[in-house]
């Protein structure tokens, strides 16, 4: 294990003084006391802050950064932030771009020069050209053998930061592998229930397009058309989404968590489909849910209201 040392620029800014409280922040908010021992992992979004917790599983200490109902594509860094990330042995990144707009800055400017780990490093992206210039969809977990390539690149990191304790970490790895893939068993199963026809999915913004393809479902469109949770729809983009929406005769838009609901609630008056209020979690994991917890839950009402 290296020896951590928080960065001078952070040390100036008196982080180091504010860090000595500091205790973990596992997904979902809860925390956790310092472990004696293990590699410290600082992970951007609460999907890799869980995935990295189950690979390390009572070894090591995990970091999340983001907490559930924030956007991963718009982050405030703080100064706990820069004083976590200079004491890490790994820091994960989101991949794909979802952190690009803050993390990257935040690692320069704590100085830190420890391992950096891509987690979307081999995974299988979906991309779509905007004002000609393709860009990659950064919600890949909802793919599960995306996420489960994620967990396999944590892992890999956690083993090269600690060595000695890689047998354990890759049982932690096999197990919570297993545990996905009954996961899409039961999605698998859910979704089975819902008549073809009405499998056509309506969201609030872009993040479901891993899901649509890995699960079968016709992905009618979002009432705001962009990877981006802060993206808005010009007045004409609007009118021709309502009119797909009555053309296809889609039955729901389904809310999100991150995004207020009266942001579709006039394309669906105008359109004349139901707004689901149970939220969707696109871009974070449900508070108080892990991973697989808060995909179960997206899948859950996803087929309620599609029946």
């Amino acid at each position: 294990m290296r020896v951590k040392k928080v960065a001078t620029a952070v040390a100036a800014a008196g982080l180091a003084a504010a860090a000595s409280g500091c205790s973990s922040v596992l997904p979902g908010g809860g925390e956790q006391p310092p472990p004696e021992q293990g590699p410290t992992i600082v992970a951007s979004t609460t999907q890799t802050a869980d995935f990295a917790q189950q690979v390390l599983g009572d070894r090591g200490r995990v970091v999340g950064l983001l907490q559930p109902n924030q956007s991963p594509h718009h982050h405030e860094v703080t100064p706990s932030d820069l004083t976590n990330i200079a004491q890490a042995d790994v820091v994960v990144h989101g991949g794909a771009g979802s952190t690009d707009s803050w993390l990257p800055k935040a690692v320069s400017s704590a100085g830190y020069q420890g391992a950096q780990v891509d987690a979307a490093a081999g995974t299988k992206l979906r991309k779509r050209v905007k004002n000609g210039k393709e860009e990659d969809d950064p919600h890949l977990w909802h793919d599960p053998e995306n996420a489960k390539v994620m967990v396999r690149n944590i892992a890999q990191a956690a083993e090269a930061a600690d060595p000695g304790h890689k047998d354990q970490y890759e049982r932690n790895t096999t197990a919570y592998l297993g545990r996905i893939d009954e996961m899409e068993q039961h999605t698998r199963q859910e979704l089975a229930t819902v008549p073809p026809d009405q499998r056509k999915l309506v969201t609030t913004h872009g993040a479901f397009g891993y899901y649509a393809d890995r699960y079968g479902l016709e992905l009618v469109g979002s009432v705001i058309p962009s990877f981006d949770d802060r993206a808005e729809q010009s007045s004409q983009q609007i009118d021709a989404f309502v009119q797909k929406l009555r053309d296809t005769r889609s039955k729901a838009i389904f809310t999100e968590a991150t995004i207020p609901p009266n942001v579709v609630r006039a394309v669906a008056e105008q359109a004349g489909v139901r707004v689901v209020s149970d939220p969707l979690y696109s871009d974070n994991n449900a508070p108080g849910m892990d991973y697989l917890a808060t995909e179960t839950h997206n899948s859950d009402v996803i087929t309620a209201n599609l029946k």
